[in-house]
């Protein structure tokens, strides 16, 4: 049996982590820091969770847009 949710978009948002920061070899009170991308993130009205949608920006997904949030259970042979 699947699972059916009706969502919509509240944020979409690349975010990124910092890996490192050191101190600037030539500034004064300047601080350098080192960031990676990790993904697209999505969040829905309601719902205080960001889920992961990929590296690259997904199309379709602005906020607003109303989606389907589907569950579904592993097939068993």
């Amino acid at each position: 049996m699947n699972y059916v949710f009706k969502a919509k978009v509240k944020n979409l948002e690349s975010k990124r982590r910092a890996l490192s920061a050191h101190k600037h070899p030539t500034v004064e009170n300047e601080v350098v820091w080192v960031y990676e991308d990790i993904g697209w993130f999505v969040t829905f009205e309601g719902s205080w969770e960001a889920l992961f949608v990929g590296v690259d920006r997904p199309a379709g997904l602005e906020p607003g847009t109303e989606v389907r949030i589907i569950i579904e259970p592993p097939v068993r042979d």
